[in-house]
């Protein structure tokens, strides 16, 4: 009976452990990718956000640049890109807080890898 509890405590011991090793290790862990570096530190103004993402973008995007290491480096950064019928690449990134969402988004034109247009987009959506 003796050896019965033990083993009883044992489980419940390696359980309890598990519980708590899995909690402590999602609450270290973001459920939402890191904003990127063009997202983080707007103003909180959504009028200077808005200002201040666009400026960011075209700076750090200027025409003429590739636009395979622009790809490349928003796909890193966490930013879905998709392309329209009329050859506007859109990358777009959004964070959810509830009840509100963040977005950013970047679209751009390109002629032989050579970005020839860009902008950024910020909007922030809350009910």
């Amino acid at each position: 009976m003796k050896k019965n509890i033990n083993k009883k405590t044992g489980i419940l011991l390696v359980s309890l452990f598990v519980m708590i090793a899995g909690y402590a290790w999602c609450a270290s862990s973001d459920s939402q990718p890191s904003l990127p570096t063009l997202a983080a530190g707007l103003p909180e103004s959504v009028d200077e956000a808005k200002k201040t993402f666009e400026q960011r973008v075209v700076d750090k995007f200027p025409l003429g640049s590739s636009e395979l290491q622009m790809a490349d480096e928003l796909l890193n950064e966490g930013f879905e890109i998709k392309v329209r019928d009329d050859q506007t690449h859109i990358a777009a990134f959004e964070e959810a807080k509830a009840p509100c969402k963040q977005h950013w988004v970047i679209s751009w034109k390109a002629v032989n890898d050579k970005i020839v247009s860009v902008n950024g987009e910020y909007s922030f959506d809350c009910p």
